[in-house]
């Protein structure tokens, strides 16, 4: 699914999540129609990605669901300056397949059922991975 998506930056996407979501169930693939584009758990982001692996709609959800994700958090984090839940580098851009990636990555205890995958949003998932990744080092007033 990544070679899909490669190239695609995440403010690209946003646009796509915008009418994905806004074209009614008839722009989501039928694997998928399940799926509420809003909220999705852990374990409806596990089939859809198997299922984005042979389905090019299914590829372009996910991804333009993700890359919506990070645009909301991304708004969220910076409207917050003073208390930024992450604090990525200047200029940091991420491109669709890194922030796939971040979300692969913490998925691991899903897969192996040793976390409950229906419990658990990806939006919390690809947040914390944000947190873990891009920590911002705060100053305490003793420290200066």
């Amino acid at each position: 699914m990544a070679d899909r998506m490669r190239g695609v930056t995440a403010p690209g996407m946003a646009a796509v999540l915008l009418l994905v979501t806004g074209c009614g169930s008839a722009a989501i693939p039928s694997s998928a129609q399940a799926e509420s584009p809003s909220r999705i758990t852990v374990s409806q982001y596990l089939r859809l990605q198997a299922s984005a692996e042979e389905e090019t709609e299914s590829a372009l959800m996910l991804g333009a669901y993700v890359a919506g994700l990070y645009a909301g958090i991304v708004q969220v984090n910076q409207a917050h300056s003073s208390r930024r839940l992450f604090c990525s580098p200047r200029g940091f851009d991420p491109e669709l397949r890194d922030l796939l990636n971040f979300i692969d990555e913490s998925l691991v205890e899903y897969r192996d059922g040793r976390r409950d995958a229906d419990a658990m949003l990806v939006q919390e998932v690809l947040l914390d991975a944000l947190i873990e990744r891009f920590p911002c080092v705060r100053v305490l007033p003793h420290d200066t």
